[in-house]
């Protein structure tokens, strides 16, 4: 695991030289670096237990990566925590300014992830469906702070990370809304479809709590 880490960290960095040059041609696109990055705020490695370090990244390793439309691979890591696509150039963590609808596509993973603006902030979200109801990802993880024992009647706690549960949203009509969560509402999204999803997860044997099953309800909406 660890060669592959340093052989994808060795990849990029050999290629940055020509990327980051030619950004600014490849189809008329270009993206931009914010950084470097050296806290992800204020948390460091001494920070937390490092049995929950693994929970601030969607994968611990730096994964093959497309933008938009560019023919040039890179090598990111999305940062659930600080909600950053990080990269590492010259041995210091970058951060990937974020544009609004540009899209990460980790092509191994065969995840995908764009940019969407929620309540005024720029926030990665993860793509499970497109079309005209459109269905995303909000991942969380949360962080509780140590405490140190003040008497001897008390205990230390170590920092740590915590997964929290995911948050989902949708684009209809241009709007960025959280998904309902309760039946009416939620079938009173596909308007006079409405039905039409009724019988179609009657069929399929879906549970609008489980969000693969969700997934396959907007790519059915969106079908028809």
């Amino acid at each position: 695991m660890k060669k592959i880490k340093i052989l994808a960290t060795a990849l990029f960095l050999a290629q940055s030289v020509v990327v980051f040059g030619q950004l600014e041609r490849q189809n008329g696109l270009s993206i931009t670096i914010k950084g470097p990055n050296t806290k992800i705020d204020g948390v460091t490695a001494k920070d937390a237990s490092a049995q929950t370090q693994h929970l601030r990244f969607l994968t611990e390793e730096y994964q093959e990566a497309k933008v938009d439309a560019l023919t040039d691979k890179f090598y990111f890591r999305y940062n659930i925590f600080a909600d950053e696509m990080e990269f590492i150039k010259d041995g210091t963590v970058y951060f990937l300014s974020k544009t609004e609808n540009q899209i990460i596509n980790f092509v191994n993973l065969g995840r995908k992830f764009t940019v969407l603006n929620l309540n005024g902030e720029l926030k990665y979200f993860e793509i499970n469906s497109v079309g005209n109801a459109s269905l995303y990802t909000k991942k969380n993880v949360g962080f509780i702070e140590g405490k140190v024992a003040k008497t001897q009647f008390e205990s230390s706690k170590k920092a740590k990370f915590i997964e929290k549960k995911d948050d989902y949203f949708v684009i209809l009509n241009s709007e960025l809304i959280k998904l309902p969560r309760s039946k009416k509402d939620f079938y009173n999204l596909f308007g006079d479809k409405s039905s039409n999803i009724k019988t179609f997860m009657k069929q399929e044997k879906l549970n609008r709590k489980k969000i693969a099953d969700v997934t396959k309800v907007f790519n059915y909406y969106n079908s028809i």
